[in-house]
């Protein structure tokens, strides 16, 4: 439904509107020429408002989870005021990252395709081989991750490769067997150890 709106959008704008090459303007200019200047304020409010909705959820979801998942354990010896700072801080730091992200050149239709690509190696690679397989356990879905992502990285900014997201599910999936190696080879750190029982002499 919403790739048939967004067609019919651009169709409107392409009979409606002068030749333009800010096709991420498009929405905005398309509903000035419609619905006027009162009309493209309310519609701009709208969309901002929506926007700033969806970012917000998504940055206290990620604070919450950098210090459930990152800082662990030692967040639940702090009291609750100290873990609500925590988690305001966390979520300003990922607030000014994002705006950083955000005033680089590149278009929106850019910085979507780099947040979908980005880590998404990983996620998949760990999350069929977790399904459907029992090879690998925690250590190779934390390499995978750590491992697509830096070879996305490189492949796509450094190699300016055209095929950087094969390239970073080439190197997942080598991370994912690097990491269940070592889950196979090392214990568990989750495991707790066993205390040595020394056999018990009867008495006499």
């Amino acid at each position: 439904v919403l790739m048939g709106e967004a067609e019919r959008v651009d169709v409107a704008a392409r009979h409606v509107l002068p030749p333009t090459d800010a096709s991420e303007q498009v929405l905005p200019l398309l509903s000035r020429h419609l619905l006027g200047e009162v009309g493209f304020v309310i519609l701009a409010g709208t969309l901002i408002s929506a926007i700033l909705s969806t970012v917000d959820s998504a940055l206290l979801a990620c604070g919450a989870l950098i210090v459930h998942n990152v800082v662990g354990q030692r967040a639940s010896s702090l009291s609750d005021t100290a873990r609500l700072r925590l988690t305001r801080l966390c979520v300003t730091g990922l607030g000014l990252v994002a705006f950083l992200i955000a005033t680089t050149d590149t278009s929106v239709h850019a910085l979507v395709a780099e947040s979908s690509a980005f880590c998404s190696s990983g996620l998949v690679v760990s999350g069929l081989l977790g399904l459907f397989t029992r090879f690998g356990a925690a250590r190779a879905a934390l390499s995978s991750l750590l491992l697509g992502s830096a070879s996305y990285l490189y492949a796509a900014h450094v190699l300016q490769s055209e095929v950087a997201y094969l390239l970073s599910l080439g190197g997942a999936v080598v991370g994912y067997f690097v990491g269940a190696l070592l889950d196979a080879r090392l214990p568990r750190a989750s495991e707790p150890r066993r205390a040595r029982v020394e056999p018990h002499e009867p008495s006499s």
